[in-house]
């Protein structure tokens, strides 16, 4: 397995200050371009789309404090050496959580896929301190997980929520310092929404659902999902695997990091587009046949997941 080796052109101007545009060449490894705009906060978003030749090692060494956030539209990656030694693995629609450390050595991960495009966010332990001041209760997750040791990679799913946001990061529609304004705008909701999604889910001070618990959550996505236009009622769903609405809700939201609504509603957009594509049905018969009586709240929702309006992906 190869690693990356990426040649970096001297950046190139662009028309937002402070971002710069550098286009990676490596004619055995193949090419890419990756954008990067460090805002006063500290905080530092960038972009990156690359088209690799083959399947390739990414291998790197954590020599300082700083948590960073994996936004992945397209690719995977397989974590070989991270987690103090446990293996885990990010795909398509994920988003992952990369804490360092001083003590932190070395970190091995593996590509999925030779296409790979991905939004990041990172700043060190000191400006997420500084950005928290204040509303510490709601940092207390990720600051608490700054104390630990080892290098930590831990994924999620991407929110609805988030699709939005990075879909206006990557299309954003101004120039000059307007689109600095824009831009650092939108890093900072991504930045929230992750936040609240780590502090919901309760990855370090809570326990973990346990599998037997898990298999039932799974059972109960299966359940939601059977009939999307007239699907079962949560309290139903949850009597079903023998738990109480409360729970089931709460441990949903663990497994899958979103409620069982976003998942019902994600599942009927995911089945749209696949009718769609088909061009066998008008957009006002998808969106019947998958559960929206509202055509309207169909294409702000399908436009929200997948950043084009219904009729452009027929």
């Amino acid at each position: 397995m190869k690693t990356i080796e990426f040649e970096r052109e001297r950046p190139q101007p662009t028309s937002i200050p402070n971002l710069s545009k550098i286009v990676l060449l490596s004619p055995s490894d193949g090419q890419g371009e990756e954008n990067t705009i460090t805002f006063s906060s500290g905080l530092c978003l960038s972009t990156m789309d690359c088209q690799f030749k083959r399947l390739a090692l990414i291998e790197g060494c954590c020599d300082r404090r700083f948590i960073w956030f994996s936004f992945w539209l397209e690719g995977g990656i397989d974590f070989l050496k991270c987690n103090a030694g446990l293996s885990g693995k990010v795909s398509a629609g994920d988003s992952s959580f990369f804490l360092s450390f001083p003590e932190s050595s070395e970190y091995s991960e593996q590509l999925k896929d030779k296409r790979v495009k991905i939004v990041n966010l990172w700043l060190g332990g000191e400006s997420l301190a500084r950005l928290s001041s204040g509303d510490e209760d709601c940092f207390y997750p990720a600051l608490k997980s700054l104390d630990s040791k080892s290098a930590i990679r831990i994924g999620h799913t991407t929110t609805p929520a988030m699709k939005s946001v990075l879909h206006q990061i990557l299309h954003c529609p101004y120039s000059g310092m307007t689109g600095q304004i824009f831009l650092e705008g939108k890093a900072m909701e991504l930045l929230a929404l992750k936040l609240e999604q780590i502090n919901s889910r309760t990855i370090c001070n809570q326990p973990s659902t346990k599998s037997a618990d898990t298999e039932r959550i799974y059972h109960a996505a299966e359940l939601l999902v059977l009939d999307p236009v007239n699907p079962p009622d949560l309290t139903e769903i949850a009597g079903k695997i023998g738990m109480s609405r409360s729970k089931f809700y709460r441990y949903f939201k663990m497994v899958f990091g979103h409620s069982p609504m976003d998942h019902l509603r994600s599942h009927r957009l995911q089945t749209a587009r696949q009718l769609l594509r088909q061009r066998e049905y008008s957009v006002s018969e998808v969106a019947f046949a998958v559960g929206f009586n509202n055509l309207s709240y169909f294409s702000k929702a399908f436009f929200a997941q997948f950043g084009v309006l219904p009729h452009q992906a027929l």
